[in-house]
Order: C-alpha cells, then sequence, then structure tokens
C-alpha cells in the first residue's frame, strides 16, 4: 500500500523542494572555493598614503572602497586631507571616477581601491588606471592584498 503522500505524489515534489533549496548554497560554496573572498588590506595603504602625501593633495576614493576609507580615515591620518568618493552610481562608468578624481585641474591626486568590482571582462581598477593614465602621469603605487593606491600628476 503506497502511503498519501506517495499517493498524490508529494515525495517528487518533496524532492525537487529540497533541491532548489540546496542549489543556492551549493553555487556559493563552489564559487569560494575556486574564488575565495579574501581580507582586503586598505589600513596600511592608507597609511603609506598618509606617510606620502603632500599639502594640497587630493585623494579620490573609489566607490566601493568608500565605507572601510571612511572607517580607517582618521585611524591612518588622513583627517585633513582634501578627498573627493566615488559613487555607487559610478559602477561600469570609469570616466565618472576620472572627473571626479581630475575635476580640479594639474595638480596631485591618489587614487585608493579596495572592494573593486571585478567580474571575467570587467576590471574597474584596471580601466579607471587606463583613463587616469591618459589625464595624468603614475608617479607613484603601493598596494597591499585587496587594496591600493596610486599617486597621479595631473596635467
Amino acid at each position: 500500500a503506497l502511503s498519501a503522500c506517495a499517493r498524490f505524489g508529494f515525495r517528487p515534489a518533496g524532492v525537487l523542494l529540497a533541491a532548489a533549496l540546496l542549489v543556492h548554497p551549493a553555487w556559493i560554496s563552489a564559487r569560494f572555493l575556486v574564488s575565495p573572498r579574501t581580507k582586503e588590506e586598505l589600513r596600511p595603504v592608507l597609511e603609506e598614503v598618509a606617510r606620502r602625501a603632500r599639502p594640497g593633495d587630493l585623494v579620490y576614493v573609489y566607490y566601493g572602497a568608500v565605507p572601510a576609507f571612511r572607517y580607517y580615515r582618521e585611524r591612518a591620518g588622513l583627517a585633513s586631507a582634501e578627498v573627493r568618493e566615488g559613487a555607487d552610481e559610478d559602477r561600469g562608468n570609469p570616466d565618472a571616477g576620472l572627473a571626479a578624481a581630475s575635476g580640479r585641474g594639474p595638480g596631485r591626486v591618489w587614487a585608493v581601491f579596495s572592494h573593486v568590482y571585478r567580474r571575467p571582462g570587467i576590471d574597474e581598477e584596471a580601466a579607471f588606471l587606463e583613463r587616469l593614465d591618459r589625464a595624468g602621469t603614475r608617479a607613484e603605487s603601493v598596494a597591499r592584498h585587496g587594496a591600493s593606491a596610486h599617486l597621479y600628476v595631473m596635467r
């Protein structure tokens, strides 16, 4: 004799429901096995920028780095720095970030990156730096795991 659940087709539905509930967590786990999310070391990058910065330097902060930058700004010694923060709307539009970073004309600009949006064929830091390389001269860089800063002398 079949149980009531089997008679009404609940067993296959239960299996499908269980599979549907497990697919997403399994997918996420597999993604992190292939490409694990690691700690991004923004604080030492900011401390190095603070050591190397000169009065009048502008610090441009990539939109993905803004929350961490705000947290570490004072601790890293950049409380009095002139800062322009990228906006979430800049995703996929490095020209908007370039305008914010170079909008005041000639001078020194530190471009700070962490939590960069990267997908196959998309690397916003690389796209942004390519545009900065055309607008100015890269004078120096500092990088730690998952974070970087690049000093540009803008024309």
